[in-house]
């Protein structure tokens, strides 16, 4: 008998740690370069397992809820290359190579153009954004919108501690390279972490590094749950 509970979600993380896609599977899904269209990392642990034992059901859920928390990077609200919200609505695509020549042709074209994403002024890509936050809270998704506080905190604890088992986030760096980046002014990746944006993995706050430190000492949160999510 087929295992229902077989399913699980899963991201592929930039050299930097961030996300740059959210699935869900079962099986190989995650590592099957064939049957993705958005290509795996060859670095099997910029690969993250991010809920397992799930049913479909179940899966599809944590699916769109993930892809609403980091945005989708075509609608200029995050930083995602998923091409829908997830769901049952994604599933029946035949992605051949046909489809992907014709998807990177519009592209070029797009961007040569000044259409689409490429058409859209900073200002207005903020707009998006804050329509697509709009969006979230009308339909109770996000990080806040779409769970309580005791979900967050038990969510948040989760992942805090498989950032730390998988040695990823701040867990990645050393104490010694950490000083060192702060005595530098911040730079963690040739990058002002002024800039970063960090998610607290117990409530869903957003903010720069130092800043979300400070906010998880005033709430005797521990420092390390946290993600970097721009």
């Amino acid at each position: 008998m087929v295992n229902p509970d077989r399913f699980y979600t899963y991201a592929y993380l930039r050299k930097d740690r961030t996300p740059y896609y959210i699935g869900k599977g079962s099986g190989e899904r995650a590592y099957n370069r064939k049957r993705n269209e958005i290509k795996p990392p060859k670095d099997k642990s910029r690969i993250l397992i991010l809920k397992q034992n799930l049913n479909e059901e179940e899966a599809f859920k944590h699916e769109i809820y993930m892809i609403a928390v980091f945005g989708r990077k075509d609608l200029g609200i995050g930083i995602l290359h998923n091409k829908t919200d997830g769901g049952e609505g994604c599933r029946g695509i035949v992605i051949t190579d046909e489809y992907i020549r014709n998807k990177s042709e519009a592209g070029k074209i797009s961007k040569e153009v000044g259409a689409g994403i490429h058409g859209r002024t900073k200002e207005q890509m903020i707009e998006d954004g804050k329509k697509g936050a709009e969006k979230q809270k009308e339909l109770g998704l996000g990080v806040v919108y779409g769970k309580t506080r005791e979900e967050l905190i038990k969510w948040g604890k989760i992942c805090g501690n498989k950032t730390k088992e998988l040695g990823i986030g701040i867990h990645g760096i050393r104490k010694e390279e950490r000083v060192k980046n702060a005595r530098k002014g911040g730079l963690i990746g040739g990058k002002n972490t002024s800039s970063q944006r960090w998610m607290c993995l117990e409530t869903g706050h957003i903010t720069n590094a130092g800043a979300l430190t400070r906010y998880q000492k005033s709430k005797n949160i521990d420092t390390s749950k946290r993600v970097r999510v721009s």
